[in-house]
C-alpha cells in the first residue's frame, strides 16, 4: 500500500515544490504518523540553512516520529526538470547519495540562474519516506531580508488604539501577515487564550505575559533562523460588562415599583446588545443599576458607552463611580440644557445630541492627587479633580431619571 501527498507551486522565476512519499514493507506496518507504533521514518519539511550565489546548505533532516531504528538518510540535488525520483530511486542528479543522517550538507558550484530540486530519502528496514524542495535564490534572499526587517521592527509598532507599552497591552494587536519582499508571515502564540495568532486579546483579572513567534516563508520555503519572537503583557482587567446576555450581576435600586430595564438588540455600541433604562413615560422617579465589586479597588481606567434618546427634558442620566454610594468620579447628561457635565466641580464638557453613542473614558486616574483625564469620543476634555476624601471605589452606578430613555454598553474598568 502506498500513500502520496504533494503540493506544486509554480510562479514566474520563483518555484517551490514540497512532497512526501511513505512506503512500507508488507509486514503490517504503515505510514500513519498518528499511530504510536510507527517505525517508518517520516520526514519533516526540508529546511535550508545557509546559501550564497553558488551554494546552498541543506539542514540536517528531522522527523515527525521517533523509534526510527536502523535508519539512513540520503540527499540528492539536480536541475529542476531533469532530476527524477521513482519510489526510493533518484535519477539524473548532479550530486547524490550524500549521507545527511547526522549533519548538514552544502551543495556547491551551483548556478544562480537555475532552479534546483533537492530530494531527501529516509529509509529503514520497515519502509521509507521522501521530501523534495525546489528553490530559487530569489526566494531565499526575500526570506532573509524580511526576517531582518522584522527583527529590526519594535514590538510597539504592533500596538493599536493608543497603547504605547508592550508591558501594558489593553487593545488588540495589528500583526503583519506579509513581508516587504512577498513573504508570508505566520504567528504562533505561547498563550492563544490570551493573544491569538491574529492578535486578538482576551484580558483576565491578572496580567499575562505572552510570547508571539513570527515565522517568515516564501512559497512554503523555509530557511534556518527564519523566526522572530516578541513579548507582550496583556494588562489586567478589574471589571467588564457588555450586556450581551443579561444584567444578573447588577442590582436595581428604584423609586418605581416596576422600572423598565431590559437588554435590547435594537441599539448597541459594541457586540450585539446593550442595556436600556426606559423612563420616558414616567413623571417623577428614578432607576439606578448598581454593579457591586468584590472589593475596594483603585482603577487606572474606566470606560463606558452611553446614549440618550431625548433632548430638552427636565431630567439627567449619569454614570458614577462610588464608594459606599458616595460618588467620586462621574459624568451626567443634563437634558435641561442638553449639556454633559462632570461630577464635583460641574465641568462643562460640551453639548450632547440625542440618539448618538458617546464613549466616555476616565483615563490615568490618580488616587493620590485625586484627578483623572476625561475623554469623550477619543477627545481629551481636560484633567479633572474629584473629591479628596474618596480613596477607592467599590461600585459603579448607572442612573436614569424621569422622562429619559438611556442606553449603556461595554463598561470596562482596569
Amino acid at each position: 500500500m502506498k500513500k502520496k501527498c504533494f503540493f506544486v507551486y509554480v510562479l514566474i522565476h520563483l518555484l517551490f515544490f514540497s512532497g512526501c512519499d511513505i512506503e512500507k514493507n508488507d509486514n503490517g506496518d504503515n505510514g500513519n504518523k498518528n499511530q504510536t507504533d510507527i517505525y517508518v521514518p517520516y520526514l519533516n519539511d526540508i529546511s535550508i540553512g545557509s546559501y550564497g550565489a553558488d551554494y546552498v546548505t541543506l539542514s540536517k533532516p528531522t522527523f515527525l516520529n521517533s523509534n526510527n531504528n536502523m535508519i539512513y538518510v540520503q540527499a540528492y540535488i539536480g536541475e529542476d526538470g531533469l532530476i527524477t525520483i521513482s519510489g526510493d530511486t533518484v535519477n539524473k542528479y548532479l550530486e547524490g547519495t550524500i549521507d545527511v543522517s547526522s549533519s548538514d550538507h552544502t551543495f556547491k558550484n551551483l548556478s544562480p540562474d537555475k532552479n534546483y530540486r533537492i530530494i531527501v530519502i529516509a529509509k529503514n528496514n520497515i519502509g521509507y519516506s521522501t521530501r523534495q524542495v525546489v528553490y530559487a535564490l530569489g526566494n531565499l534572499n526575500a526570506i532573509k531580508e524580511d526576517v531582518e526587517i522584522l527583527r529590526n521592527t519594535p514590538a510597539t509598532d504592533f500596538l493599536t488604539n493608543g497603547d504605547n507599552n508592550t508591558d501594558r497591552v489593553t487593545r488588540c494587536l495589528n500583526l503583519p501577515t506579509s513581508g516587504s519582499n512577498g513573504t508570508k508571515i505566520s504567528w504562533k502564540s505561547s498563550k492563544p487564550d490570551v493573544i491569538t495568532s491574529d492578535g486578538i486579546i482576551t484580558r483576565y483579572y491578572d496580567s499575562m505575559q505572552v510570547s508571539l513567534e513570527a515565522t517568515v516563508t516564501r512559497n512554503n520555503i523555509m530557511i534556518d533562523n527564519n523566526t522572530v519572537s516578541f513579548s507582550f503583557t496583556v494588562y489586567r482587567m478589574l471589571f467588564y460588562e457588555d450586556f450581551e446576555d443579561n444584567y444578573d450581576n447588577w442590582n436595581i435600586e428604584s423609586s418605581l415599583a416596576s422600572p423598565q430595564v431590559l437588554i435590547t438588540d435594537k441599539n448597541f455600541a459594541k457586540g450585539h446588545k446593550a442595556l436600556t433604562i426606559d423612563l420616558s413615560n414616567v413623571s417623577g422617579g428614578y432607576c439606578n443599576l448598581v454593579g457591586t465589586l468584590s472589593s475596594d479597588i483603585q482603577p487606572e481606567y474606566i470606560g463606558a458607552y452611553i446614549m440618550l434618546t431625548e433632548e430638552n427634558i427636565n431630567s439627567t442620566v449619569n454614570i458614577a463611580i462610588s464608594k459606599n454610594n458616595d460618588s467620586a468620579i462621574g459624568i451626567f447628561f443634563d437634558g435641561r440644557d442638553n449639556t454633559i457635565y462632570t461630577f464635583g466641580k460641574r465641568n462643562n464638557c460640551g453639548r450632547f445630541y440625542a440618539n448618538r453613542w458617546y464613549h466616555i473614558e476616565f483615563k490615568n486616574i490618580n488616587w493620590g492627587s485625586k484627578a483623572y483625564d476625561l475623554y469623550i469620543d477619543d477627545n481629551r476634555i481636560g484633567n479633572i479633580g474629584f473629591w479628596d476624601y474618596i480613596s477607592s471605589m467599590n461600585s459603579i452606578i448607572l442612573e436614569g431619571q424621569e422622562y429619559s430613555r438611556v442606553y449603556w454598553d461595554d463598561i470596562f474598568i482596569w
